[in-house]
C-alpha cells in the first residue's frame, strides 16, 4: 500500500519516469512530477439510471441521436464508452449500490460491450458510494458511524466490491486507479458523523481503495466538525463546483464567483497540509446547474462559452501551480471530478445535449469547450510565475 509513503503527486511522477525507462525512488519531488509532461484525469460523473421515461423531468436533453435513452441499452453504453474514449474522461458511475439495479447488474452489463467505434480499447471506470440511499437512516439528516449497523454496512459493502471486482482477475483491470488503487467516490460524506475513520480503518484490512470524499466547499466550513475523519480519505472533493451562497451573492458564476472558487480551494490546501497530510485535494468542476424543473429548485446557474473556457483554463492553471511547487495550492493533484457526463435533470452535462425550453444555451459546446483545455498534456516546465497563481484568487 502507497498510501502514508507517496502522495498521488509524487505516485504520478514515478508513472512518467517509469514510462520513460529511468530508475525510480520514493523520493521523487513535486517539481519532478513535471520532468515529463502531464496529462490531467478527469472522473466524470456517469448517472446509469435513465429508463427511457424519466427524461419528462429532465432540464436538458440529449443532443447527439441517442434520443431519451435508457441506461442499460448496449448501443447508448458502445455509444458512450466511444465517447468517453475520444475525449479522455473515466466515467464516475453515479451510483453504486450492492443491491440495487444501479449497482452489480449495471457494471455487468457496462463491462459486457465493447465500446462502439473504438473495438481493441475499453474504458476503465470508478464508482459512487451513494451513503445516502444506502446508509441514510430513517427520516435522519445524518449518518452516525457511532452505529454498528451503519459501519458493519459500510465495510461489508467494501468487502464485496474487493471480492466481485477489484480483486477478482475478471474485472480488476477494469477499475481505473490512483496509487495503485481502485477509486470510489464517497457522495454524501459531508453528513457523517461519528468515527467513520474507524470504519475506514477496519475496511483497509480486507481490500485496497483509493477513496474520495464529497467534502469540499468555497466556504471551507464545518472543518472543525470533519477535522476526526477527513484523514482517512486519500482525498476531498465535491459533486460539481456549485454554491448557492455564493451564486446568489455575486449574481451567478462570473468573475467574483470563480475568484472565491479558488479561494476556496486555496483554504482547503493549507488545512489539508496541516491537519491531513496524506489526504490531496482532487479539483471539482462544472460548468452549470439547474435543477429549476425540480420541486427543491434552487439557485441555478450556467457558464456562457467564454467564462467555461476561462473557467477550465484557470483550473488547469491551478494544477499546474500546484505540480510547479507553488505552495497555495500545493495538495492538488492533476485529477478532476467533473459534475457531471450526463446528468440531465440537474442541466450539467458534457454530453451534447439542449435545454428543455432555451435552445441557446451552450449544453452543445460544453463537452469541445472542456476537451479543448483538457486533452493537451501539461508540459513539462520547473516554474510557474508565482503572481499568476496568486492571481487565481483576486
Amino acid at each position: 500500500m502507497l498510501r502514508g509513503i507517496l502522495s498521488a503527486k509524487a505516485f504520478y511522477a514515478l508513472c512518467l519516469l517509469a514510462a520513460a525507462g529511468l530508475q525510480t525512488t520514493s523520493e521523487v519531488s513535486a517539481t519532478q512530477a513535471i520532468s515529463e509532461p502531464v496529462r490531467v484525469t478527469t472522473l466524470a460523473h456517469y448517472v446509469n439510471w435513465y429508463n427511457g421515461t424519466n427524461f419528462r423531468n429532465t432540464t436538458t436533453v440529449p443532443a447527439n441521436g441517442l434520443g431519451e435513452y435508457e441506461s442499460t441499452d448496449p448501443y447508448v453504453i458502445a455509444f458512450h464508452k466511444s465517447t468517453f474514449l475520444q475525449g479522455g474522461e473515466i466515467p464516475l458511475i453515479s451510483w453504486w449500490g450492492r443491491d440495487d439495479s444501479r449497482g452489480d447488474e449495471f457494471l455487468d452489463i457496462f463491462f459486457g460491450v465493447a465500446p462502439l467505434y473504438h473495438k481493441k480499447r475499453d474504458v476503465q471506470v470508478s464508482v459512487l458510494y451513494e451513503a445516502r440511499g444506502i446508509l441514510l437512516e430513517g427520516n435522519e439528516e445524518k449518518i452516525d458511524f457511532n452505529q454498528w449497523k451503519t459501519r458493519a454496512q459500510f465495510i461489508s459493502d467494501i468487502i464485496h466490491l474487493d471480492k466481485k471486482y477489484f480483486s477478482n482477475p475478471e474485472h480488476r483491470d477494469r477499475f481505473f486507479k490512483i496509487d495503485g488503487r481502485p477509486v470510489i467516490f464517497v457522495w454524501y460524506s459531508h453528513a457523517f458523523r461519528g468515527p467513520f475513520q474507524e470504519a475506514v480503518s477496519d475496511a483497509r484490512t480486507y481490500a485496497d481503495f483509493y477513496l474520495i470524499g464529497s467534502n469540499f466547499t468555497l466556504r471551507g466550513n464545518l472543518l472543525d466538525e470533519w477535522k476526526e475523519f477527513i484523514p482517512a480519505f486519500d482525498a476531498i472533493s465535491a459533486y460539481g463546483a456549485y454554491d448557492q451562497h455564493f451564486l446568489a451573492q455575486y449574481g451567478g458564476p462570473n468573475e467574483k464567483y470563480v475568484s472565491q472558487y479558488f479561494a476556496g480551494v486555496a483554504l482547503w490546501s493549507r488545512w489539508l497540509a496541516e491537519n491531513a497530510p496524506d489526504t490531496d485535494l482532487i479539483l471539482p468542476m462544472s460548468f452549470a446547474f439547474d435543477n429549476s424543473k425540480s420541486k427543491q429548485s434552487t439557485v441555478s446557474f450556467y457558464m456562457n462559452t467564454f467564462e467555461a473556457a476561462l473557467f477550465a483554463k484557470n483550473v488547469r492553471l491551478a494544477i499546474e501551480c500546484s505540480l510547479s511547487g507553488n505552495p497555495i495550492f500545493a495538495k492538488v493533484i492533476p485529477t478532476i471530478v467533473f459534475a457531471s457526463f450526463n446528468e440531465h435533470f440537474e442541466g450539467t452535462p458534457l454530453e451534447r445535449s439542449t435545454h428543455y425550453e432555451d435552445k441557446v444555451r451552450p449544453y452543445d459546446a460544453y463537452g469541445d469547450i472542456y476537451r479543448d483545455v483538457f486533452l493537451s498534456l501539461i508540459a513539462a516546465r520547473t516554474h510557474i510565475d508565482p503572481l499568476r497563481c496568486e492571481g487565481l484568487l483576486y
